[in-house]
């Protein structure tokens, strides 16, 4: 169990979804396709950011949950490489939206 006093270490691995492409038949698999994507990564929570303008991935999103952003070491986009159609902007305005692995279970 966890420790009841004193600070808990967070172990949670996550990960930025970027690009994902699937056919139109196969949309009604999306829940099962991101579950095994996780799995395959060894990670506990996948993150997609939805920037102005841009189209979200049919499936995708209904599956997740959106959350405010924050600024959170992981996330923080100046210390990665930017998306396609990420805004040059690293303090641009964009939507989170989570799926933690419990989600899926």
């Amino acid at each position: 169990g966890l420790p009841r006093e004193g600070p808990v270490a967070c172990d949670m691995r996550h990960a930025i979804l970027q690009h994902i492409v699937l056919v139109p038949i196969f949309t009604q698999f999306t829940r099962l396709v991101l579950r095994d994507l996780m799995r395959v990564l060894d990670i506990d929570v996948l993150h997609f950011e939805l920037f102005p303008g841009a189209m979200p991935p049919q499936g995708v999103v209904e599956n997740m949950v959106q959350v405010r952003p924050r600024r959170i070491g992981h996330l923080q986009r100046q210390h990665r490489k930017r998306h396609l159609t990420e805004p040059k902007d690293p303090h641009s305005r964009f939507a989170l939206f989570t799926l933690p692995k419990s989600k899926l279970s």
